[in-house]
């Protein structure tokens, strides 16, 4: 998937679907594809179909915060991101989607609190969590300039 070599991922999760049909991580990934895909409606089938066998899979959880996220379904995405969260509380992408869809919302300090938790864990794409964090802090107004950092 991270090569976009998405005609052969399709082959090779067809493949598995063949001897395990109800494999959670195989749904997950054929979620994953979807989404790559466009296909919204099948890749919520497809990580919900995942969470029915593995309810509490942190990755499959931020896939589906994800791609409800991406359609516009806030409150869903929010849910599956505090859910991943509850399991995994040190994972900086959930922090850092939470964020974007509180800041988006209006809820600016809220959107900070979990800019800053997402800005704590090493992560090779912190610098895109720092360039949230800051943007959220210019955006609000009643910060002083001793108060950002």
């Amino acid at each position: 998937l991270r090569e976009s070599r998405l005609s052969e991922a399709q082959t090779l999760l067809n493949q598995g679907f063949r001897y395990f049909s109800k494999d959670a991580e195989l749904l997950h990934l054929q979620g994953q594809l979807s989404f790559a895909q466009s296909n919204f409606p099948k890749a919520i089938a497809s990580v919900e179909s995942s969470l029915s066998i593995r309810p509490n899979d942190y990755a499959t959880l931020v896939t589906a915060g994800n791609i409800n996220k991406k359609i516009g379904l806030s409150q869903e995405a929010l849910k599956y991101y505090h859910q991943a969260l509850s399991i995994n509380p040190n994972s900086p992408q959930a922090y850092n989607n939470l964020a974007q869809i509180l800041q988006e919302k209006g809820h600016i300090q809220e959107a900070i609190a979990c800019y800053r938790q997402a800005c704590v864990f090493p992560s090779p794409i912190a610098p895109v969590y720092y360039s949230n964090l800051l943007h959220a802090l210019n955006f609000d107004v009643s910060l002083t300039s001793a108060q950002i950092f």
